[in-house]
């Protein structure tokens, strides 16, 4: 073989060794600040946590509730009359869903329901704090003025509809899930299955 040829193919493998060290350079790179792909749920979670404007409501109890109240728990809000049957069904399948966590009781014990009522005001707290109860001792009803409920409705996507056939349908339900720093975190649409409610749940605390 000529030295001329030599070279040639020396030129060659030493380019391609080069290519394939700029491969895994920029491979590995990748891989150091790519950002994490986001879990397959069935609830839809936000690109980024969405932070809640001020707002101002009751509690089942009579106590002044904000957006501080959220912080250290993951909270999933329903909203609806709960005068309303579908609405005692969605909450009971929530409930199921919050037993499922017995396997992970530090998860269990930082989950609770809150439900937004969207009753008239005009009707008494005892009737949503007896639902609530009857519900699960450690959720959370919540009321307030007209407009303090409706805006806060709206801040979390949720509906606002007089109508009750079509609150807490569970077809068209909307649940929203608020992180332990008081943000909108996801969105379980149209979910009532508590085994699926529970692993999405364990899914979006875990990623």
């Amino acid at each position: 073989m000529s030295r001329l040829r030599q070279q040639k193919i020396l030129s060659k493998i030493v380019f391609a060794l080069l290519g394939l060290a700029v491969f895994l350079f920029s491979y590995q790179l990748g891989n150091r600040y790519a950002q994490r792909g986001k879990p397959a749920t069935s609830a839809f979670l936000l690109p980024e946590p969405i932070p809640l404007a001020p707002f101002f409501l009751i509690d089942h109890e009579g106590a002044s509730f904000g957006s501080g109240d959220f912080k250290g728990h993951w909270t999933l809000v329903i909203a609806g009359d709960h005068r309303s049957a579908s609405c005692k069904q969605l909450m009971t399948r929530y409930a199921l869903a919050w037993n499922r966590l017995a396997h992970n009781q530090p998860l269990q014990h930082m989950t609770r329901v809150a439900f937004l009522s969207l009753a008239p005001a005009s009707h008494p707290n005892t009737e949503l704090r007896s639902f609530v109860e009857f519900i699960h001792p450690d959720f959370v009803g919540l009321s307030g003025d007209e407009e303090a409920v409706l805006q806060f409705a709206a801040q979390l996507g949720l509906p606002e509809s007089e109508n009750k056939i079509t609150q807490c349908n569970e077809l068209d339900s909307i649940v929203a899930l608020i992180n332990p720093q008081g943000q909108l975190n996801a969105l379980f649409t149209g979910i009532s299955d508590p085994v699926t409610i529970a692993q999405d749940l364990e899914t979006i605390v875990n990623y």
